[in-house]
Formats: C-alpha cells, structure tokens, sequence
C-alpha cells in the first residue's frame, strides 16, 4: 500500500478543496432550488423583498468567504469569480417561470461579496501588522532621569 505523507502542505490543500467544493454545492443548491422561490415568501411576517435581499446578502457574503479562504486568499481574483458567478446565476433566473433577471439582485451581491472579501482582507493586514510588530523590550526603554 502507498504512504501517503500527512503533512501540513497536504492538510491545508485538502482543507482548501473542501472550502471549494462546498462552495460548488452552495451554487449548486442555489440553481436547482430558484424555481422553488419563485412563489413570494412571507415567514415571521417579513416582506417578500425583505427576505430575499436578507438571502441575497447572506448567501453571497459567506460565498465569497468561502472562496476566498478556498483560494488561499486571492482577494482580486476570489471576488471576480464569485462576482462572475452571481451575474450567471442572476441571468439563469431569467428562464425560470416567475423569476426576472434584475440588476439590482446582482448589486446587492456585488455589495455583499465586496464587503465580505473586503472585510477579510482588512483583517488579515491588521493580523500581519500586529504579528510583524516587535515588542519592546524593557531593556531598551528609556527611563526618566
């Protein structure tokens, strides 16, 4: 039987390909359940439009997450391919019985993955400032005279 090295390389791609592939599952589930939604919604006494733009924002948000962490934090690049995604799946809804292609769908996905890869990457600069910032030692401290 071949030996498969356990090494942290090989963790850290099977963790990113497990992000990836959830992340294909999320577009796909979202595909095959939009002929579903096409009857207005109203749970907890919530408007129509209120549950969809709180499922737009969600959904796209934790998406664009999810592919960002999936290709090792490729900002650019994980935001284009998920902003690409929501204009397909948008343009998809067009040839579904009761669903309109609508720009401003796609604006608030735009917002939501803008703000969420936006987000991670704040939070990683500020993690790599703090980490490459250099305690001061009490020996080089000046004290007053």
């Amino acid at each position: 039987m071949l030996a498969v090295a356990n090494t942290p390389a090989r963790r850290m791609l099977a963790y990113r390909l497990l992000l990836l592939a959830f992340a294909a599952a999320t577009v796909g589930a979202l595909l095959l359940t939009a002929s579903y939604f096409s009857r207005p919604l109203h749970w907890f006494g919530l408007s129509d439009h209120t549950l969809h733009f709180c499922g737009h924002v969600t959904v796209w948000g934790m998406l664009g997450l999810v592919v960002c962490l999936g290709m090792d934090r490729r900002y650019v690049f994980a935001w284009l391919i998920t902003l690409l995604v929501a204009a397909l799946e948008e343009y998809h809804q067009r040839f579904i019985p009761g669903r309109t292609c609508d720009i401003v769908d796609w604006l608030v996905n735009f917002a939501s993955i803008s703000t969420t890869i936006s987000l991670l990457a704040i939070f990683d600069y500020t993690r790599r400032l703090l980490a490459h910032r250099s305690p001061t030692s009490p020996a080089t401290e000046s004290s007053p005279a």
